[in-house]
């Protein structure tokens, strides 16, 4: 046993997760009573004490992990940040949440303040072509990054399997029938739109249908450069009867265009959920990484980091699942 009792080992003297003693310790009422009675009795047996004085020199004057995210405003986001707040609070820490906007320059400067207050742990949604600063910044604070693995920085990361995803998305339309299936999305830098066109042009290559450049657009960010796209997809000669779309804000832009121009025959799948996808007619189906759990898993990697484990980094990834409301069954007009 160390001079001073620690966590770990209260853990395997009740033959409880440290999560738990962490959930005892902090008064989280949702702990059984007899749970807490045997971890109380751990604790008392071994003489612990939190060591709050350390605790704050290391991760300042609060207990806060650090998220940095394109925008709260993105439902996905929004609920993996809630997540993650979700399982910080069962270790007794809050969240601290910033928004770089998917600015080039506003990442580093971001996670530069957020590592200056001493935060305890990092969760980043990188957007920087590189990472490599954090090589100079992060001293020992541990770094997980989600939904895009960190570049020119070894860390670790919770991913959506994108490409097995955008593959599902376009073959739903395929087997309904279409063979003019337009990808829109962008930016084209962004490691999960090149892993969505990725996957909608392996679909494309196993039906044996070739793609065609015409219809792929990865460099629609804004919804209305998405929307500025879609009477040209639907008056070429052959036109478009079926669309992907890589993220939210091209989605907006495409149902807004579609629904303007009375053209709610045209099928299509979806990355990411939106608010009132159910509701539109028809209803969207949407291709979709759970942010719940990519939010958990990550905050989990964070505690484990903090709690010791010395393993080297690694890639959790999640599978994307497939929303199927509606949108993908509509059929191509017989010509």
């Amino acid at each position: 046993m160390t001079e001073r009792p620690t966590l770990r080992e209260v853990a395997q003297l009740s033959g409880f997760s440290i999560k738990t003693i962490s959930r005892v310790v902090n008064g989280d009422p949702n702990v059984s009573s007899a749970t807490s009675r045997r971890v109380l009795q751990a604790i008392a047996e071994l003489g612990y004490r939190p060591n709050l004085v350390a605790r704050s020199l290391r991760v300042g004057r609060d207990d806060a992990i650090g998220l940095v995210v394109p925008s709260i405003s993105d439902p996905f986001f929004a609920e993996m940040a809630s997540a993650i707040e979700g399982v910080a609070r069962e270790h007794g820490f809050f969240v601290i949440v910033s928004c770089t906007g998917e600015e080039e320059g506003a990442e580093e400067a971001v996670v530069a303040g957020l590592l200056t207050r001493q935060v305890a742990g990092l969760i980043l949604v990188p957007t920087a072509a590189s990472q490599a600063y954090l090589a100079r910044r992060h001293q020992a604070t541990p770094i997980v990054c989600v939904d895009r693995p960190a570049v020119d920085f070894a860390c670790d990361a919770v991913l959506a399997d994108n490409e097995m995803g955008a593959l599902a998305a376009t073959n739903l339309l395929l087997a309904n029938g279409h063979r003019r299936v337009a990808f829109v999305g962008g930016p084209s830098s962004a490691y999960t739109t090149k892993l969505r066109c990725r996957g909608y042009e392996r679909a494309l290559a196993e039906a044996r249908i070739a793609v065609d450049p015409e219809i792929v657009y990865v460099s629609a960010i804004l919804p209305n450069e998405a929307a500025e796209l879609v009477p040209g997809l639907l008056s070429l000669p052959d036109p478009v009867t079926a669309l992907v779309t890589s993220n939210v804000k091209a989605t907006l832009g495409v149902v807004a265009a579609l629904h303007k121009l009375g053209r709610t025959d045209i099928a299509m799948v979806v990355f990411d959920d939106f608010p009132l996808a159910e509701a539109m007619v028809p209803p969207v189906t949407v291709a979709l990484g759970s942010p719940t759990e990519i939010g958990r898993k990550a905050a989990d990697l964070v505690f484990r980091r903090l709690e010791g484990d010395a393993e080297a980094p690694g890639a959790l990834v999640e599978p994307i699942v497939l929303i199927r409301r509606g949108s993908e069954e509509l059929r191509p007009a017989l010509s």
